[in-house]
């Protein structure tokens, strides 16, 4: 369709799961919203994590995302909350799968990938 402009997948995201990315302000305290810093191959790797993780919460559980950005080749996720030791647990293996996943996934276009550092 021309004349149509696709919405970004970070703010499709932010949108469906807002409190994920809109950290509480306490103590007088105003954190910014987390930006999602990683290209487009990896939305389906950072989708997974978010679906594994909602799934992950119980009822009054608190948790957002810090920060979600490529460093050093890969996929980087930290976050804050209030969580059980399940809970916790879950998001940590949610968080250190797509981790993982994100070394053999192009950050580009999301086809298969390795891990590719330039050096001197």
């Amino acid at each position: 369709m021309a004349g149509v402009v696709p919405r970004d997948w970070r703010a499709e995201l932010q949108d469906i799961l807002p409190d994920f990315f809109d950290p509480p302000s306490g103590g007088g305290r105003v954190r910014p919203a987390c930006p999602i810093d990683c290209g487009p191959g990896w939305a389906a790797v950072v989708d997974r994590c978010c679906v594994r993780i909602a799934a992950a919460l119980e009822d009054r559980e608190r948790f957002y995302f810090e920060s979600i950005r490529e460093r050093q080749g890969a996929l980087r996720i930290s976050w804050g909350g209030r969580l059980s030791a399940a809970s916790e647990a879950a998001v940590r293996s949610a968080i250190d799968l797509a981790e993982a996943r994100s070394v053999c996934v192009c950050e580009i276009c999301g086809a298969r990938g390795r891990r590719y550092l330039r050096g001197p």
